[in-house]
């Protein structure tokens, strides 16, 4: 057993639990994921938002159409001490009438920070390499 098995099993459930949090429309939750100073910079809305509560209000106003299932996979996972990045994949399944479709798919870039013993993001670039046309998203 590594070292570092705890800490990528912790990671893990980080990503998870940030898909979980915005489908469950569990945005208290959503917000302590995040450190303090935390910066996300989504390739689509072409800013940046910083600190959990901007970051929060900027995934509660997507728009209905654009919610779905989010799943993180393939997660590349580097820890040092207590700093870690990821480079994971992304998919969220939406709705369109009768059928669940691929809504968008790209990747995400992390850096993450322990913080009490808790890995939370301290960065994540959103890079969104494809989504639906039939709906804005919220810049």
């Amino acid at each position: 057993m590594s070292e570092h098995d705890d800490d990528w099993t912790q990671i893990r459930n980080l990503l998870s639990e940030y898909c979980h949090a915005i489908d469950e429309r569990r945005f208290d939750d959503f917000e302590h994921l995040f450190t303090a100073d935390a910066v996300v910079t989504p390739k689509l809305a072409g800013t940046t938002y910083r600190g959990p509560a901007e970051i929060r209000a900027w995934l509660e106003a997507q728009p209905p159409a654009m919610r779905g299932l989010h799943t993180t996979t393939n997660p590349n996972i580097a820890v040092d001490g207590d700093d870690a990045t990821v480079r994971a994949d992304f998919m969220v399944y939406v709705t369109r009438g009768d059928s669940a479709v691929v809504g968008a798919w790209g990747f995400y870039r992390d850096r993450l920070r322990r913080v009490d013993g808790r890995w939370l993001f301290a960065r994540r670039q959103v890079e969104t390499q494809w989504r639906v046309g039939d709906t804005e998203i919220v810049r």
